[in-house]
């Protein structure tokens, strides 16, 4: 896959997620953006075995979720936020 065809893809992720965060916030909208960080990672994966020089911290700015970093040097809950 081309930097094309993954800019493509994170627009239709940061398109549904921007749909998300303007509907009505209840339990089953915070699901389906739990749902979507879940797919965003999935593909990363994917596309690091396809191409090694992926980068997912782009993907995933594309995609328009936010970084949490972690707390302290010693937290491993650094993670992506819809």
């Amino acid at each position: 896959m081309s930097k094309k065809d993954y800019l493509a893809l994170a627009k239709v992720i940061a398109y549904e997620l921007q749909e998300l965060r303007e509907s009505v916030g209840n339990s089953h909208t915070r699901h389906q953006m739990h749902t979507l960080v879940l797919v965003a990672h999935g593909m990363c994966d994917v596309f690091h075995k396809d191409n090694d020089q992926f980068d997912e911290d782009r993907f995933m700015r594309a995609c328009g979720f936010i970084y949490i970093p972690p707390k302290d040097i010693y937290s491993l809950a650094a993670r992506w936020h819809a």
